[in-house]
């Protein structure tokens, strides 16, 4: 019988599925069903690794998604798989922008100012503020309206144009 017994015994416990899930909390709770590593407190926060940007880029082939604090540039940052990308960065944090910084939206581009930017081609089609929406064009002419002013030639032919197709014909600027 003591023959057969450990054979079926390690077969039982190499047969049982390991799942590894770690919880870190102050209530002893049970980690997230979805989750390898569940960190949960109310008074407390998660310290991630901290480092010097050349302590950063010394990192010898960093795994994709690896994220460590930068105390040289204040800053989160994240590797994306072919270079370190900084999270929040305090000079842009401000805005929303496009690969080569010439379309945006900019909240406040000075201190206290309370002003919000529409920006395409480096130039600035639409302020908001507390008092007024300022619409303009590179041509100071102002379009409101579905296809209107589509033609324009941003020449400084000073058009108003308002409602639906309005001026949508208007090739020669302002003489017309």
């Amino acid at each position: 019988m003591k023959k057969y017994f450990y054979p079926l015994l390690i077969l039982a416990f190499s047969s049982i599925k390991t799942i590894s899930q770690v919880s870190i909390t102050t209530d002893n709770s049970s980690p997230h069903a979805s989750s390898m590593l569940d960190v949960k407190s109310i008074t407390k926060g998660m310290l991630l690794p901290r480092m010097s940007t050349a302590n950063r880029n010394a990192i010898v082939m960093p795994a994709k998604g690896l994220l460590v604090y930068d105390t040289t540039a204040s800053s989160f940052f994240f590797f994306n798989g072919a270079a370190w990308q900084n999270v929040s960065n305090a000079a842009t944090a401000n805005q929303i922008t496009d690969a080569d910084n010439d379309t945006k939206v900019q909240v406040e581009a000075n201190a206290d100012e309370d002003k919000i930017r529409f920006k395409t081609a480096n130039f600035e089609q639409l302020v908001l503020d507390g008092r007024s929406a300022r619409l303009q064009s590179p041509g100071n002419s102002l379009f409101i309206g579905l296809d209107a002013g589509l033609n324009d030639d941003g020449s400084n032919n000073s058009n108003l144009f308002i409602g639906l197709n309005a001026g949508k014909d208007n090739v020669l600027g302002s003489t017309r």
